[in-house]
């Protein structure tokens, strides 16, 4: 490699200290084959320049004509990323930044999260209603339809493990961890499942988000409607499965003027035409199996509270939650789209995940906190 940088000009210089305070150094052995010149070199006097620093905090907007493999692509990843800092969301999205992977190909948490995200859905089309699990429970038949959806999850999502044994204690927890949520769900006032893993597009502020959630439950009695809420469709619940064991706090999280954890209240925008009355947490793992979240009546689950009794959400009765909710998040599309790309954070636990953490050099300026 010396030979070809040696080769690549006409004349090329090779240099290295001949002393290191009162020590003398001898050259590297990899240029002692070369005759050492010795060069006076008068000191070069630098007159003092004043450095001039440019703020740039903004991008050019995005062309909402712009289409194709140049266009911004992304789900609530975007405004999740433009919320917790909006540099943060100009480099993953705009620019393409992103950290490289490890070289594990896949990590146990993330396959253990996808097969249990893949066997709730199985069996959410096999028992699409409070009914039908209490029909099923009834005849005994939900222990063999659990397993039957979790050895076919376990084909789809397990491929990686050939290990027989790994595969039967993947299963065995798989199964304990839905029979538990099962449990729960018989004891709810009656739903009926209305998607599961269904995505769709929505528009905000000339940006386009592509939006998946778990699951939608409609509930299917009125008398469990607000009066004021008399002729509106049967009211609905978002749910979203969380696998990982720390329990989500949601409530600092919404109520922030800049929210973050998004995905729930972004869809619950998304379909304000429709009576979204409650925003469901399911924990689904091994060592704690629960419900949590918010709602504006009482859902019957154990867990999940009405709006009134969360201390950080109280302030707000259900429909101010909701123009809040929609008015942050059409204002953090706007940022995005206009190009707005500030280093700021409001807390340091929001950078917690970021994924571009050299880019933003939060170790060697003082970002702007809100």
């Amino acid at each position: 490699m010396l030979d070809s940088i040696v080769r690549s000009a006409q004349k090329v210089w090779l240099s290295s200290s001949e002393s290191d305070t009162d020590k003398d150094l001898k050259p590297s052995p990899l240029i002692k084959k070369w005759d050492v010149q010795h060069i006076n070199q008068e000191p070069i006097t630098v007159s003092r320049v004043e450095l001039e620093q440019l703020k740039d905090h903004k991008g050019p907007a995005i062309d909402a004509n712009k289409q194709g493999d140049f266009a911004v692509k992304g789900g609530t990843g975007i405004l999740e990323a433009q919320s917790r800092n909006p540099l943060w969301a100009f480099a993953k999205y705009r620019l393409g930044a992103s950290q490289m992977q490890d070289y594990a190909l896949y990590s146990d948490n993330l396959m253990r999260g996808n097969f249990l995200h893949r066997a709730m859905e199985l069996i959410c089309a096999l028992v699409r209603s409070h009914d039908d699990l209490q029909r099923i429970s009834s005849n005994n038949r939900l222990s063999a339809l659990v397993e039957q959806a979790v050895a076919q999850a376990a084909s789809e999502s397990l491929q990686t493990i050939k290990s027989e044994t790994l595969l039967r204690l993947e299963s065995a927890r798989a199964i304990k961890i839905i029979r538990s949520w099962l449990s729960i769900e018989e004891q709810r006032i009656p739903y009926s499942i209305q998607s599961s893993e269904l995505g769709h597009n929505f528009h905000i502020n000339g940006l386009q988000i592509n939006i998946r959630l778990d699951r939608v439950d409609q509930l299917n009695v009125h008398e469990y409607q607000e009066p004021q809420s008399k002729g509106k469709p049967y009211p609905l619940v978002l749910i979203d499965y969380k696998t990982g064991k720390s329990k989500p706090g949601f409530a600092n999280s919404w109520s922030r003027e800049r929210p973050i954890d998004i995905q729930l209240p972004l869809y619950a925008v998304s379909q304000r035409e429709n009576n979204i009355v409650g925003l469901v947490f399911v924990q689904l793992h091994a060592s704690n199996v629960k419900a949590s979240g918010v709602s504006n009546i009482d859902l019957g689950i154990d867990g999940v509270s009405l709006i009134s009794k969360v201390s950080k959400l109280s302030s707000f009765s259900w429909d101010e939650l909701m123009q809040h909710w929609e008015k942050s998040l059409k204002e953090i599309a706007t940022e995005f789209v206009s190009g707005v790309a500030i280093n700021s954070f409001y807390d340091e636990d929001d950078m917690r995940f970021c994924d571009v953490m050299p880019f933003l050099r939060l170790n060697q300026e003082e970002p702007s906190n809100e």
